[in-house]
């Protein structure tokens, strides 16, 4: 390996004839460097007395890279390959720019329509707001003129019923209140209508069923219920006798939706009374804090300084609002994917909805 550090250097300014002399010394010099590695035990003076092995060697290797230079590509051929590589890049560059221009229009279109969905989103969930807010005051409404149909009305709950015979509910709810007003029994009340409601599911078949009454003068039945409410205990025909409001069943439902709440309160010792339209209105450190709806519930907690809880929404049409909605199966797209998407404006879809509510026959395809 010496023997490289001694390696002539043709440089730069020498003549063809030069260079093949360079490379004649290099082949004689990488022969003998083989010929030692082979013959390491012989000695320099057997080794110098075999040229003939070295000057073959050194043709051989001078043919062989003779024969590589020659395989090599001229310049020519040199500039058509680059040619040809420029042509197929910027070929497959040109490709490659209409895709992307192409994939940036239909971006761009769903982005056009992605705002669109977004303005109508919007717009459909504040007309969704405003409706709940109607609907919520159309209840509230409804609610209070059904309660004011009624009040003039009693119930009477634990009068027993008559078996096997028709019963006369006027005379006997006539002698009741009297009784209860301390009148002599013969007393006229008015009584503008009586029956017995249906029997709701899970009652004992030996409880009698309520009886709904509607006392002509309100001011008459008024001190009929507030005597009632003043009375530790009312027995006819040796029955416990409650009288109790008749109230419309979502005032019912929203009492009952309350219960612990009302029970807190009870608890608290913070007084309390149910008001009309529809709230709860308790009396605390010489003010009065009311709730209407469910979702006033946090408010009156905190001004009660009461325990927090949950309670149902009592004006929610049954329980499927809180469910998620049914899935809809996605229907396959008919057009090519890889095309720009159509035009259709999102106005058309109202108006299709609309023909097909009112039934609009359908096109022969």
């Amino acid at each position: 390996m010496s023997t490289l550090a001694h390696t002539p250097d043709p440089g730069p300014g020498k003549k063809s004839g030069d260079l093949d002399q360079y490379f004649r010394d290099m082949v004689n010099i990488l022969g003998a460097e083989q010929e030692e590695c082979r013959t390491p035990s012989l000695s320099r003076g057997s080794h110098s007395s075999s040229p003939s092995r070295s000057e073959h060697a050194a043709g051989t290797g001078m043919a062989e890279i003779k024969e590589i230079l020659q395989n090599l590509p001229s310049k020519a051929e040199l500039a058509i390959m680059l040619t040809k590589l420029e042509s197929s890049v910027q070929e497959q560059l040109s490709t490659l720019t209409s895709e992307v221009k192409q994939i940036s229009n239909r971006v761009g279109d769903l982005e056009d329509d992605r705002e669109q969905i977004m303005d109508r989103l919007l717009h459909l969930e504040q007309g969704q707001e405003m409706n709940e807010a109607k609907l919520l005051y159309n209840r509230q409404l409804a609610e209070d003129l059904d309660n004011r149909g009624r009040s003039n009305n009693i119930r009477v709950r634990g009068l027993p019923e008559a078996q096997g015979m028709s019963e006369d509910l006027h005379m006997i709810l006539q002698t009741l209140f009297n009784r209860i007003l301390q009148r002599p029994q013969n007393t006229h009340i008015i009584i503008d209508r009586a029956h017995r409601v249906l029997k709701p599911r899970g009652l004992a078949p030996e409880t009698p069923r309520d009886v709904i009454c509607g006392v002509h003068y309100f001011s008459e039945k008024e001190e009929i219920m507030r005597t009632a409410r003043e009375t530790a205990e009312i027995l006819f025909n040796n029955a416990k006798i409650l009288l109790l409001p008749d109230l419309s069943w979502l005032t019912l439902r929203g009492r009952r939706a309350l219960r612990p709440v009302t029970q807190v309160l009870q608890q608290a010792g913070i007084k309390y009374r149910w008001g009309y339209p529809f709230s709860l209105i308790a009396n605390h450190q010489g003010n009065q804090i009311s709730m209407t709806t469910a979702a006033e519930l946090p408010e009156f907690i905190k001004r009660l300084g009461i325990p927090t809880m949950e309670i149902q929404d009592w004006y929610e049409v049954g329980s499927q609002r809180n469910q998620p909605p049914p899935s809809r199966r996605l229907q396959s797209r008919t057009q090519d994917p890889r095309k720009t998407p159509s035009k259709r404006t999102l106005t058309d879809l109202p108006q299709q909805r609309s023909q097909r509510l009112l039934g609009t026959p359908k096109r022969n395809r």
